[in-house]
């Protein structure tokens, strides 16, 4: 049996493959690991490190001058290089329904970071943050 589900999806001619990260699976993960944070929808940064075996995600509350470097600095890449993405929600696209709720976004921003440095990219409220360490391998 167990033979039969590993191959029907090869018989089918189906694919199965890692995503890559996008805004409404980063808003995800940091909404199911952090279901009571009480900030509301409109005034959240949703932050995910290592994706897709995210080891550390949570809902950030907004402030005009956060940064990039205090957001890095919260998780356990604060000492490595790490990749950074930003994803913004496009604001004329509703939310989808399927087996997740599907957030239309784009990436706005993408750069390597050191340990040292503090991107002067201006984060907005409801972004969603992706950190990636750049000396692992990507599933994706």
């Amino acid at each position: 049996m167990k033979i039969l589900a590993i191959f029907f999806p090869l018989l089918l001619g189906v694919s199965v493959q890692a995503q890559p990260p996008s805004y409404g699976g980063v808003r995800e993960l940091a909404e199911q690991q952090d279901p009571t944070n009480s900030v509301p929808t409109e005034e959240r940064v949703y932050v995910c490190s290592e994706w897709p075996v995210h080891q550390y995600s949570f809902i950030q509350h907004y402030q005009d001058d956060l940064t990039i470097r205090q957001l890095i600095d919260k998780t356990k890449l604060k000492d490595k290089e790490v990749e950074v993405t930003v994803y913004r929600r496009l604001k004329n696209s509703p939310p989808t329904l399927g087996i997740y709720t599907n957030y239309a976004g784009e990436s706005v921003f993408n750069v390597v970071v050191s340990t040292t440095k503090n991107p002067t990219f201006k984060i907005k409220a409801e972004d969603a943050i992706l950190f990636t360490d750049t000396h692992e391998p990507r599933a994706y």
